[in-house]
């Protein structure tokens, strides 16, 4: 019959499972029930897979002390995946730096948190691993004084931790690369925007292509993106390798693991990553309409823009594709009995786009050149919405350039 209790933690958080230990005793639990891989008397005599895999199997209850350091261990994970499928009773206890906002993985937020500085959750412990094992219930005189022990030695090592860490950090001078993430200031813009790309999307990988295709999505501008990879790559935090992809080789990164799992438990470097992301964000619908509110555009420009919206075109051809596309401009002139003025001023029309910003290149020729733009979707939007005040400006551009005869 099962009946033990298995303690799951790092190694680095030894302390935190010894006092845990002392108090699951000092509350009447039977020390023989209890397994921590780290504690002598309660640890792993010879084959640490083969017997963590009995305790595990033989437990009625599985306690979890999760830290940063857990997150960092690929053994603490593999822990961490078989609690959550044996679906027995668990207690999951947090450390100081871990909140349901930055647990991921199989134990996450949808488990309640317990604090050991808590008298409640460890109030909770108690009676949790109590009905588990069908132990016989101690005075309650008993049980509080334990409490208020546990309670006591945790805040002093918690506090010791903390100061330890701190110097730990300024010693090693954060050369690893699990700790360049603590660096924040050392990282330009271009790698901020990147690596919150892939954080946003919760992967390690990305293809220059990929992060290009979100970078326009949402009208990101100013981000070299190789410039990123290459300094990414030379901080030892990410690697960088061709892959083929449509028949094209694209530039690919790839994460330190141990990185990316620092960044997806450190909640506010991701915020500080998107804030940078915000900045760079420039909305060619703004751009265009304050163009227009300058004065900026001509009756030229006014009609390409009527054509945009007649036609619902979203890319524009360039070089070899510029003569399909001013075909079919003339096709829209003849219909809307227009002059050739779009036309005739096709290149420098998309030349306004393109200066200002308000497309991006789609396409290339075999020598990179750009032979396609898309328009920004909020310019796409904002013109298929026809503001009156463009409506009225086409409205007389088309009077006016209007190429029917009385006769």
């Amino acid at each position: 019959m099962n009946s033990g209790i298995f303690i799951s933690h790092r190694s680095t958080d030894k302390e935190i499972a010894d006092m845990l230990k002392d108090f699951l005793v000092g509350v009447g639990i039977s020390n023989d029930l209890i397994f921590c891989s780290s504690l002598p008397g309660n640890d792993i005599v010879q084959c640490i897979s083969r017997e963590v895999q009995e305790k595990l199997q033989n437990s009625t209850v599985n306690i979890a002390i999760l830290s940063r350091n857990y997150y960092e261990s690929a053994y603490c994970l593999n822990e961490a995946g078989i609690v959550w499928f044996q679906k027995k009773y668990t207690i999951i206890i947090a450390l100081p730096e871990i909140e349901p906002s930055n647990m991921y993985g199989f134990l996450n937020s949808e488990y309640k948190i317990r604090r050991l500085d808590n008298m409640d959750d460890v109030s909770a412990v108690y009676d949790i691993v109590n009905t588990a094992i069908n132990a016989p219930h101690n005075t309650t005189a008993i049980i509080n004084s334990a409490i208020q022990k546990l309670i006591s030695r945790y805040n002093e090592y918690i506090a010791t931790r903390t100061a330890v860490k701190d110097l730990a950090v300024g010693q090693d001078m954060l050369n690893s690369a699990s700790d360049y993430i603590i660096k924040y200031e050392s990282l330009t813009e271009d790698e901020r925007v990147v690596l919150f790309y892939m954080f946003s999307r919760h992967t390690r990988k990305a293809t220059k292509l990929e992060v290009m295709n979100w970078l326009n999505e949402n009208e990101v501008h100013g981000v070299n993106v190789d410039n990123a990879f290459d300094l990414l790559s030379a901080s030892k935090i990410a690697t960088i390798a061709d892959r083929g992809v449509t028949g094209q080789t694209i530039a690919a990164i790839e994460l330190d693991i141990d990185y990316f799992r620092n960044a997806v438990i450190n909640s506010n470097t991701q915020k500080d990553w998107e804030q940078t992301v915000k900045q760079h964000i420039c909305l060619a619908s703004k751009k265009y309409s304050e163009l227009l509110e300058a004065g900026k555009l001509d009756d030229a420009d006014i009609l390409f823009a009527s054509y945009l919206i007649d036609e619902r075109v979203s890319k524009l051809g360039d070089r070899g594709n510029a003569g399909g596309q001013i075909a079919d401009i003339k096709n829209w002139e003849r219909k809307h009995s227009i002059t050739s003025i779009v036309s005739n001023n096709y290149h420098r029309c998309l030349g306004l786009l393109t200066d200002n910003a308000l497309v991006y290149e789609s396409a290339w020729t075999s020598y990179h050149n750009p032979k396609e733009y898309t328009i920004f979707p909020s310019l796409k939007e904002w013109l298929l919405g026809v503001p009156i005040v463009l409506q009225d400006l086409i409205a007389q551009a088309k009077t006016e350039y209007s190429d029917d005869f009385p006769f």
